[in-house]
């Protein structure tokens, strides 16, 4: 009996700290959609998230908030899904931009599910917080590319006046809100 134990091979503790944030990380794709064609942009969407997902682990915050920031994150890649699902076009859009689209400096989409203030006051802070992290030329992508082509020429600006241009925001002026 001991000699058919040593055969066994010796489990490996999981030395990933995301693996340990966020342990169905590769199942969030699956979640999100609705039908199979939505399940190759939610794997893309998973891979841009993660270096995300790794800073928040750096930046040492509190049990609840890393849970808080990783269901928004959850929930933002529910909300792309649905967006490819009402315009088929954006399907043809890499995911990056996509997700830009849909964040900004205010925050995120308003939440398809009727969420409270509160659920949706710390969505929009994730999404502050996301857009952020994209849009800092320091911030480099996967596989150490830097996220978006206009980052990469150094027109941050650019993106920003694009969006205001072409994307108004989602929110009523009465959802707005004040910044401290």
């Amino acid at each position: 009996m001991a000699d058919g134990d040593e055969s066994l091979p010796e489990q490996q503790p999981t030395t990933d700290p995301l693996r340990a944030y966020c342990p169905d990380l590769d199942e969030w794709p699956r979640s999100w959609s609705y039908e199979a064609r939505d399940i190759p942009p939610g794997q893309q969407m998973v891979e841009y998230f993660k270096p995300f997902l790794r800073d928040l682990l750096d930046c040492k915050l509190s049990r609840k908030t890393l849970r808080q920031h990783r269901d928004n994150i959850w929930s933002l890649g529910g909300e792309v899904v649905r967006e490819l699902q009402m315009d088929s076009a954006l399907r043809k859009r890499p995911i990056e931009r996509v997700v830009l689209n849909l964040i900004s400096d205010d925050g995120g989409p308003l939440l398809s599910h009727h969420q409270s203030e509160a659920e949706q006051r710390s969505f929009d802070t994730t999404c502050r917080k996301l857009f952020h992290f994209l849009t800092t030329s320091e911030s480099m992508g996967v596989g150490g590319r830097q996220r978006t082509k206009d980052v990469i020429d150094g027109t941050n600006t650019k993106l920003l006046a694009m969006r205001v241009a072409v994307k108004p925001r989602s929110r009523p002026a009465g959802r707005r809100r004040r910044r401290a």
